[in-house]
């Protein structure tokens, strides 16, 4: 039965994001693309089952309704290292704990720190794009200074159009009498929904710079927004 479970867990995350692509090993692998899915999938039970192990000798546990902690922790393993036929990230991961008075604002708060982060990816990434073309004289300096002024504000924005329905994994763990601390993880896949963040971050350029909307369309073309790379180091902790 666990090993059926883990199979039809596997087949929903490595299908999502990708219906209309076939996975793939990351370059530098020899394996077939079913092999080395299976490897994985085999992986990650391991070692989430030993991660999980961890968490609840420090205290954590699941909500009552959801899936045992080393299957979230497995769904998260699985959609971290997930790539396309290119060996590119599928999606952009992000975790934050939180300490609150009530479960529901350590996980909401959590969300919205992990938010921010997987926005700092995308910013990051656009400003790169504004940087590639000033460097190639495709614009002027005086254009590439003002939308990445513009841009470096713009984290919030880009985060608010972030669609992220629901978190990969959520743990609880009280912490002394009257807080509870959220670990919430986060996956965002950009395939699926840069669209909206585009759109978003293009119109407020024409607003908030000189730029028409032609110009910015050219320099922001959707193709241009795929292979958004993480940053390590960003996971986040807060208190409340």
């Amino acid at each position: 039965m666990r090993t059926f479970i883990v199979s039809l867990i596997c087949i929903a995350l490595f299908a999502s994001c990708s219906s209309s692509r076939k996975a793939q090993a990351p370059s530098g692998t020899s394996q077939a693309p079913s092999t080395y899915s299976q490897q994985l999938s085999e992986n990650a039970a391991s070692i989430s089952k030993d991660k999980a192990k961890k968490l609840r000798k420090d205290g954590w546990y699941e909500e009552t309704a959801a899936p045992p902690i080393e299957y979230q922790l497995m769904r998260s393993m699985l959609i971290e290292s997930a790539v396309d036929e290119n060996g590119n990230p599928k999606y952009l991961a992000a975790s934050a704990r939180v300490l609150a008075r009530t479960p529901a604002n350590a996980v909401q708060a959590s969300i919205e720190i992990a938010k921010l982060t997987i926005a700092g990816y995308i910013q990051s990434h656009i400003m790169g794009l504004v940087n590639s073309d000033l460097s190639n004289k495709q614009i002027s300096m005086k254009e590439a200074e003002s939308i990445n002024k513009s841009i470096s504000v713009y984290k919030n924005v880009i985060a608010q159009s972030l669609n992220l329905e629901r978190p990969v994994a959520v743990f609880y763990r009280n912490v002394g009498n009257d807080r509870i601390e959220a670990d919430v993880r986060l996956a965002y896949c950009p395939s699926e929904h840069i669209q909206s963040v585009r759109e978003t971050v293009v119109t407020k350029l024409e607003q908030d710079t000189n730029l028409t909307r032609e110009e910015l369309d050219k320099i922001f073309r959707m193709d241009r927004f795929q292979n958004i790379a993480p940053i390590t180091g960003t996971d986040a902790n807060s208190g409340n």
